[in-house]
C-alpha cells in the first residue's frame, strides 16, 4: 500500500481531506465539474457520474478524457484499509465504445457511469472482510474553446459487507 500511496499520494491526501460518502459534495466556481455518486445495480457497485458546465458558451471535450472514458478519465483508487492493501484495476478501463468528441452545450450536462465492479475485479470479494474507499480525482480537458480546467477530488465509502449489511441500501440505488 505505501507504493501505492507513494504513486497516487497527492490523491490520497486530497480525498482523505474530502467529506466522505459524498462526493459531489460542495459547488465549484469551476467552469466544468463533476459530480459522483455512488449506486448498486445488479451487474455490481457503479459510479454515476455527471459532468455539467457552468460555461456560457458551448464546449467540445474528447470522448476519451470524460470522466467514463477510460485511461484519460476519472483516475480512481481502491482502498482496503481494514486489510491494508489497494486493489488493482483491470487492464480494460472503458466501459463500451466511447464517442470521439461531445459537446456539451452552454450550461448543460451530461450522465456517464464508470462500473466499480468491472474496473475492480476483487471489489465485492473484498467487501466480505473490509471496507473500501474509492478515491478518485478529475480534470476536465477541453479540446475548444480555450477553458481554464482545476482538478476536483473526493473519496466514497463503501462499508464492509456492502451498503445492505451496513443499513445504507437507501442511499444508494
Amino acid at each position: 500500500m505505501k507504493e501505492a500511496l507513494g504513486r497516487y499520494g497527492l490523491l490520497a491526501l486530497a480525498a482523505i481531506l474530502a467529506p466522505a460518502n459524498r462526493a459531489d459534495y460542495a459547488p465549484t466556481l469551476a467552469p466544468l465539474w463533476v459530480e459522483v455518486a455512488l449506486m448498486t445495480r445488479p451487474a455490481g457497485y457503479v459510479l454515476e457520474v455527471t459532468l455539467r458546465s457552468r460555461e456560457a458558451r458551448a464546449v467540445v471535450l474528447s470522448g476519451a478524457d470524460l470522466p467514463w472514458g477510460g485511461k484519460g478519465g476519472l483516475v480512481l483508487m481502491a482502498v482496503a484499509p481494514d486489510q491494508g492493501t489497494t486493489l488493482q484495476e483491470s487492464r480494460s478501463t472503458t466501459a463500451g465504445p466511447v464517442a470521439p468528441k461531445l459537446t456539451l452545450p452552454a450550461g448543460g450536462r451530461q450522465l456517464g457511469q464508470i462500473n466499480l465492479s468491472t474496473r475492480f475485479p476483487r471489489l465485492e470479494e473484498t467487501l466480505k472482510s473490509s471496507t473500501v474507499i474509492v478515491f478518485w480525482a478529475y480534470r476536465a480537458k477541453v479540446l475548444q474553446p480555450d477553458v481554464s480546467t482545476s482538478w476536483q477530488a473526493g473519496s466514497l465509502v463503501i462499508p464492509r459487507g456492502g451498503p445492505e449489511l451496513a443499513g445504507l441500501a437507501d442511499g444508494l440505488q
